[in-house]
């Protein structure tokens, strides 16, 4: 694959999240390459939020299911508007 084409397929879902209109996806600001001593750099500006990682609320316990469901109907309705702009999301898990 030629690097064009590679960079080309990774700006794909960074441009279709701005299109994505959800407040349970973080915004897009601005999607970028640079290309400091000759090698090329991706990066994307992302919204700043408030709050806990979820990787660290459940590491407090187990949460109240109450929670749970309500986040789980945040991260459908999150899909459902990726969905809706094309995109297709291949991993979901609460942290890295």
């Amino acid at each position: 694959m030629k690097q064009n084409d590679r960079w080309a397929r990774h700006d794909v879902g960074p441009i279709g999240l701005m299109c994505a209109h959800s407040r349970h996806i973080v915004t897009v600001h601005e999607v970028g390459r640079v290309d400091p001593e000759g090698r090329p750099v991706a990066h994307l500006v992302l919204e700043l939020l408030d709050g806990r990682s979820l990787d660290r609320l459940i590491s407090d316990g187990v949460p109240d299911l109450g929670d749970v469901l309500a986040w789980a109907a945040q991260i459908c309705d999150a899909l459902a508007a990726a969905h809706l702009a094309g995109l297709v999301h291949r991993d979901i898990k609460p942290a890295m």
